[in-house]
């Protein structure tokens, strides 16, 4: 199973964050257990640019390069769409 991460920052844009979640819920639909969706922020709670608060959300790595070391393999969208 792959664990996708979306960093969340105050007053990003839903549209941002809804699209690529979306394709990530169809993808594990058709291959069930593939995709784990995570989202993080620097805060519990964020506030998106309409004004909508998201949480509980998940604390942001200290590290995201440290993730390799923990056995996350990191890519791009673009390397995953080409693969």
């Amino acid at each position: 199973m792959r664990e996708v991460f979306f960093a969340l920052v105050p007053q990003v844009v839903l549209l941002d964050v809804a699209g690529p979640a979306e394709a990530f819920r169809i993808a594990n639909q058709k291959a069930p257990g593939s995709y784990r969706l995570r989202f993080v922020a620097p805060r519990k709670s964020v506030r998106a640019a309409i004004g909508l608060s998201l949480s509980p959300l998940e604390a942001l790595p200290r590290i995201v390069d440290g993730l390799q070391d923990e056995g996350y393999e990191l890519v791009t969208l673009d390397e995953m769409v080409a693969a």
